[in-house]
């Protein structure tokens, strides 16, 4: 009870502890206008207020509530001594490294699921709506998706005894990474590279196209090696600077505009 309530003051620490990050978006926005990858690609006014509109509530719930949820769980998890590293006397930075994993493993697999799901696939397709992908498509997440999230967190790092520690240096992480996916920045030397380990612009911006078989691959948050490992990567430079972004019409041909958005996964 006693780490409930302490998790309970610190709850602020987190928030807090996102405002870097937030800094971090804003200085992907100045890059896109100093150094854009595609020309004539900068979002209109428009475009940012439908996002602060519809999706910020949806990114901030994703942004609060997944990881004060998982936190929570992590807590009791760890009084009870539930949860795989819960059981292992690990070094600790080695069981923050296997938490960060691990949790990084979960939101591949619940990313796959969104989208192999059909349900859930009308519901995640508010964030594939974008045909010019840039800063503010990190803000395009409807509402209901992080609240499936946290349910799923909640479990997950009950089952594999998440250490807090791992969830939140991954919170931080996957929200530089969401930032640096999505904003029209042209790539710094050798950034194709990091494809090895992590999940860069480039195989973002596959998961962005239109083709089918293109966003079905590359669900990876901050590592790539969980596509390696499934069979879902698509890591072909020849893909680069030609991508389609958004939907094909015969899919989604609406509005988009925040009521548009917001009712699309009940939509006949």
């Amino acid at each position: 009870m006693e780490n409930l309530l302490k998790f309970g003051l610190d709850i602020w620490v987190i928030i807090r502890g996102a405002l870097p990050v937030l800094a971090i978006g804003a200085l992907f926005v100045v890059l896109e206008h100093l150094r854009p990858r595609r020309q004539g690609a900068m979002p209109d006014g428009l475009k940012w207020v439908t996002g602060a509109a519809l999706t910020t509530s949806g990114w901030l719930l994703a942004a609060v509530m997944v990881p004060v949820t998982a936190g929570l769980s992590a807590i009791v998890a760890a009084d009870a001594g539930y949860g795989l590293l819960n059981r292992l006397d690990l070094w600790l930075p080695l069981t923050i490294l296997l938490g960060f994993m691990a949790y990084d493993a979960v939101g591949y697999m619940f990313h796959r699921i969104l989208h192999e799901v059909p349900g859930l696939w009308r519901l995640h397709r508010t964030h594939h709506t974008d045909t010019s992908v840039d800063a503010s498509t990190a803000l395009r997440v409807h509402p209901l998706e992080p609240m499936l999230g946290s349910l799923l967190a909640i479990v997950m790092v009950a089952l594999f005894g998440i250490p807090p520690e791992g969830i939140f240096v991954h919170f931080l992480f996957m929200q530089l990474f969401n930032f640096w996916h999505h904003a029209n920045v042209r790539p710094f030397p050798g950034q194709r590279s990091l494809s090895l380990v992590f999940n860069i612009p480039e195989l973002h911006e596959v998961h962005h196209s239109v083709h089918e078989d293109h966003h079905n691959a590359n669900y990876g948050a901050v590592l790539s090696i969980w596509d390696r490992m499934f069979g879902t990567l698509i890591n072909d430079a020849r893909l680069d600077g030609t991508i389609e972004f958004g939907l094909d019409k015969a899919e989604w041909d609406h509005p988009q505009n925040v009521t548009s958005l917001m009712i699309d996964p009940i939509r006949k």
